[in-house]
């Protein structure tokens, strides 16, 4: 069979074969209409595999002929023709993406973010100037705890010179100045979980009306020792003696806050070294320091600065 583009003179050619020539104007014209007839013949019996080939392209011009969304997206395009006039670009914003198909089965939303910190959440943090009553402490996470000393100076004494200063009983005065003190402490949050004191009879006698006074200080742990009656005498001893008694009797992990309980002038000289600034120390009145550190050892190396962070009365 001779493809459908053959030529003129082709087409006119006798079936009879190749040395046979057409000699006349009607041989030739009975030769071309049986030729057409033939191939008409031919086109009514193609093979079942041409028709589906022709049936399977006409199908594939189909499937890519452009949607009418996407031809009328063109600037300038008439209708959904699809033609362009000349010059003419298409214009891609217009046309709306087409859906991506999923691989796999559809993602969960992601869950939503969490709410920010409030003022009143960030603002009941603790910190070193508001630390909860009861309890040593915390410095947080990743920071050392926070160690304090009290220097409580003993209530008012009677005066006698028929008794050594060392025997020497508190007033009835002091006695009110004691309890409110114990009060005090109570009420800020500062309760001592040790307790260092001069041996003399007016500091015992101090310590003994603030226990009345709260009954927690009944089970604090309390040292008394003849070298801080001593060593309040000297001059600029005291604070250095107080941290080697401190280091040699409180616990790392059980000891947070340390109460110094004394005599002027070593305790007045003591506070204002811890403060660097003078300090004044009435009978009965406290000075509360703070610092951040892992161990009482490191509290009282000298590179450490004790924060003063007030001054008590009663």
């Amino acid at each position: 069979m001779r493809p459908a583009g053959s030529s003129a003179l082709s087409r006119g050619a006798c079936a009879a074969g190749p040395s046979h020539r057409c000699s006349t104007p009607s041989a030739a014209a009975g030769g071309a209409a049986a030729w057409a007839q033939r191939q008409r013949r031919r086109q009514q019996h193609h093979h079942p595999l041409q028709q589906q080939q022709q049936q399977h392209r006409a199908a594939l011009r189909g499937a890519f002929a452009d949607p009418p969304c996407v031809a009328a997206s063109f600037a300038g395009a008439g209708g959904c023709s699809g033609a362009l006039p000349a010059g003419a670009r298409p214009s891609l914003a217009a046309a709306p993406a087409a859906p991506r198909r999923s691989r796999g089965p559809p993602r969960a939303a992601p869950p939503p973010p969490p709410p920010a910190a409030t003022g009143s959440s960030a603002a009941s943090t603790p910190t070193l100037d508001s630390q909860p009553p009861g309890g040593p402490p915390g410095g947080g996470e990743g920071r050392p705890p926070v160690r304090r000393i009290i220097l409580l100076r003993h209530a008012d004494s009677e005066a006698s010179a028929a008794t050594r200063d060392h025997e020497r009983p508190i007033s009835d005065h002091g006695r009110g100045e004691a309890a409110r003190i114990a009060q005090r402490l109570r009420e800020i949050g500062w309760a001592p979980d040790l307790i260092i004191a001069s041996n003399s009879r007016r500091t015992k006698m101090t310590l003994d009306v603030m226990a009345e006074a709260d009954a927690a200080l009944c089970d604090v742990d309390a040292h008394y020792l003849g070298s801080l009656y001593t060593v309040a005498a000297l001059d600029g001893q005291t604070r250095t003696h107080l941290e080697e008694v401190i280091r040699g009797v409180a616990c790392d992990t059980a000891n947070f806050c340390v109460m110094c309980v004394g005599h002027n002038k070593g305790w007045e000289e003591a506070a204002s070294s811890f403060a660097r600034q003078a300090v004044r120390l009435h009978t009965a009145s406290a000075a509360l320091f703070e610092a951040a550190a892992r161990t009482w050892q490191d509290a009282t190396a000298p590179e450490v600065e004790w924060r003063l962070v007030q001054i008590i009365t009663p």
